[in-house]
């Protein structure tokens, strides 16, 4: 199969997969009702005696990261690059 063929049919998945997801009247219920949740258990999270500064700096440089590895693979998508940039958004997601 040709790689053409492959992201034509990957595409038409897609697009199939959303319109099923999408269409349903109570697609996204779920996911609200989860989103509302963290946002309220956030509300309680201690971040220790330094503050949630420490966390920020973290944040910033861990998607600093994920966004040079991102442009790097898009420049050059090699095996090496867009491991690198898998892992960077792990490391983020984490």
């Amino acid at each position: 199969m040709r790689l053409e063929h492959f992201q034509r049919l990957l595409r038409r998945r897609r697009t199939q997969l959303r319109k099923e997801i999408l269409g349903k009247p109570d697609s996204l219920r779920g996911t609200r009702k989860s989103l509302r949740e963290a946002r309220n258990r956030a509300g309680k999270w201690h971040a220790g005696r330094h503050g949630w500064s420490v966390l920020g700096v973290g944040l910033k440089r861990t998607y600093s990261s994920g966004r040079e590895a991102f442009e790097r693979a898009r420049v050059a998508p090699t095996n090496e690059h867009l491991h690198e940039w898998r892992k960077q958004a792990k490391y983020f997601w984490h």
